[in-house]
C-alpha cells in the first residue's frame, strides 16, 4: 500500500485544532512523520481562500507548531486581521502569478492550500500552466 493510500487513517489520529477535517494530522504524515513522504524545502507555505487566517485554516498549524513560513490570502474584505502574513486580494486566474510574486513567494513552495469557492480550476491551472510556481 503506498503512503497516499493511508492518509484516512491519520486524519482520526489528529485533534482538529485549526482545520475542521484534520488536515493536520495528514500534514503531520506527509511533512513531518518519522518517515516524511515529502521533504520541505522552504517550509513556506500558502493558502488561497484563508478566510481570517484561523478558522478552518489548513495552514495555521504548520506556521505555529511547525515553523513553517505562512502566507494567507483572502479575498473577503471582512475577514480582515491584524496578521501580516494574511492579506486581503481578490484572487483569479489571472492575477494569482502576480500575487504570489507581490508577497515573494518562493517559486517551489512547499505546500499550497487551494478554496476560494469559486474558479479554483481556473486558478491552479493558471498557476500550473505558467511554470513559475510548483508546490509540491
Amino acid at each position: 500500500m503506498k503512503w497516499y493510500e493511508k492518509l484516512e487513517e491519520y486524519e482520526l489520529e489528529f485533534q482538529e485544532k485549526y482545520d475542521q477535517y484534520g488536515a493536520e494530522g495528514i500534514l503531520e504524515h506527509i511533512f513531518n512523520g518519522e518517515t516524511p513522504n515529502i521533504n520541505p524545502t522552504h517550509k513556506y507555505c500558502v493558502e488561497l481562500g484563508a478566510m481570517d487566517g484561523v478558522t478552518g485554516s489548513t495552514t495555521k498549524w504548520l506556521a505555529d507548531e511547525c515553523g513553517w513560513k505562512q502566507l494567507g490570502i483572502e479575498g473577503n474584505p471582512a475577514r480582515r486581521n491584524e496578521n501580516p502574513d494574511h492579506v486581503i486580494e481578490k484572487i483569479t486566474a489571472e492575477n494569482i502569478n502576480e500575487l504570489l510574486k507581490k508577497y515573494k513567494v518562493p517559486t517551489n513552495l512547499d505546500f499550497l492550500s487551494l478554496d476560494i469557492d469559486s474558479n479554483d480550476y481556473w486558478v491552479l491551472k493558471s498557476l500550473l500552466e505558467s511554470n513559475i510556481y510548483r508546490p509540491k
